[in-house]
């Protein structure tokens, strides 16, 4: 955690530099461009804080935060996948300067190379699973089948010649579930590309060998069609389904698929609120219980902060947490699933960061720090099943 070696008046200047660019805002807007600014903290502080050898502390996040209302101006919205790339490839431009976040993605977007690209994500995406066969054996010898990860991408592009992995484009589509693509196949070879926009319900674009277009004369253009036809007769019948792959299987769940998720085993019923009893060093214990978005009541929400978990876990009967007490629960329950966190209910008035405690695809504990600011998205927390972490009160808790 960063001491404060920082002056007050940084962070009082950060503070009215920021408010003046809320204030440029249209007053139409300015209430939306605030909940996208706070969107994007809550996202980019979690990116950046487990990011190896980046320095992210409370000086980056009110430079960040002043920033990414400066680049709201002219910006429709924040791409946090671009902001992130941008600012760790330029880490400079979180300093009190007047060098733009727009200026640092464009740097990135200049010097990365393709295959700088396909490694990062293969690392971070490539789920060892297979294309999922969507049809198969059309007009007797074509299958269709669905791409779920970098790696099939990549071997998309490999053999057709074309776009779809030469960028981060498609597969951050993937990820945010706005794109699927599927891919026409014979005999497990490619010959044409299809991008399914979930948003519109619409097919894209229809690609083949070097980013062609069709002409219509092609052998497989029959089955081609046929396809087509059977994606919309699917899609027609369960707009909100992903055919036939479990929903934990996905890097990322749509945000409109969210109260289907709900609608699965896991969240169909509430469960009994997991209660942990916690051995602090003095030999001395007490009990941390584990909360999500179900428990809270905030299942319906779209958006919610950090306050407001904090004060309806009062209202439920529970108690903030000391930071030793968050610590020996992180080192006795560590965090098992990949990118989920624990947020420990602390009292900010006392602290003026909350513990965050993660795991990443190392199955490396990181140990972060949230500001009071922080907000979630209730569709996130349900995907990464985040846990909100307080303490069970030494008398009776509350009624289950």
């Amino acid at each position: 955690m960063e001491s404060n070696t920082e002056p007050k008046d940084f962070f009082l200047k950060m503070g009215k530099w920021y408010l003046r660019k809320v204030a440029n805002f249209p007053n139409d807007q300015k209430q939306e461009k605030i909940e996208k600014i706070e969107d994007a903290l809550s996202i980019l502080s979690l990116m950046l804080k487990s990011t190896t050898g980046f320095h992210f502390e409370k000086k980056q996040y009110a430079v960040l935060k002043w920033k990414l209302a400066q680049y709201l101006q002219s910006n429709e919205d924040a791409d946090v996948d671009d902001v992130y790339e941008g600012v760790v490839t330029s880490p400079y431009f979180l300093e009190e300067n007047e060098d733009r976040i727009s200026t640092a993605i464009d740097i990135f977007k200049k010097s990365k190379k393709d295959e700088l690209v396909k490694k990062r994500k293969q690392e971070v995406l490539s789920i060892q699973i297979s294309p999922e066969i969507i049809i198969e054996k059309i007009s007797g010898e074509y299958d269709l089948v669905r791409l779920l990860n970098w790696s099939h991408l990549d071997q998309e592009t490999e053999i057709l010649n074309h776009c779809i992995a030469k960028s981060d484009f498609y597969i951050n589509r993937m990820m945010r579930g706005e794109d699927e693509v599927f891919s026409l196949r014979i005999s497990g070879i490619p010959v044409s590309t299809l991008v399914y926009n979930l948003k519109n319900n619409k097919i894209e674009q229809i690609r083949k060998y070097g980013d062609s277009l069709l002409e219509g004369h092609e052998e497989f253009y029959p089955a081609l069609i046929k396809a087509l036809a059977e994606i919309k007769r699917i899609k027609d019948s369960s707009s909100k389904q992903s055919f036939n792959l479990e929903p934990m299987e996905f890097k990322n769940i749509p945000t409109s698929d969210y109260p289907l998720l709900l609608d699965t085993e896991y969240f169909s019923k509430k469960e009994e609120i997991v209660s942990k009893e916690v051995i602090m060093s003095d030999f001395s214990s007490v009990t941390l219980v584990e909360l999500n978005v179900l428990d809270l009541g905030l299942d319906q929400e779209k958006r919610f902060n950090y306050t407001q978990v904090c004060r309806i876990a009062q209202s439920l009967g529970y108690e903030f947490c000391s930071i030793e007490e968050a610590y020996a629960y992180a080192l006795q329950f560590p965090v098992e699933r990949d990118y989920s966190f624990y947020f420990f209910g602390m009292d900010m008035a006392k602290h003026d960061e909350f513990i965050v405690v993660g795991n990443n695809s190392e199955k490396q504990t990181l140990f972060l720090y949230g500001q009071e600011t922080q907000s979630f998205l209730s569709a996130q927390c349900v995907q990464y099943k985040y846990k909100f972490i307080f303490k069970k009160m030494a008398t009776e808790g509350p009624e289950k």
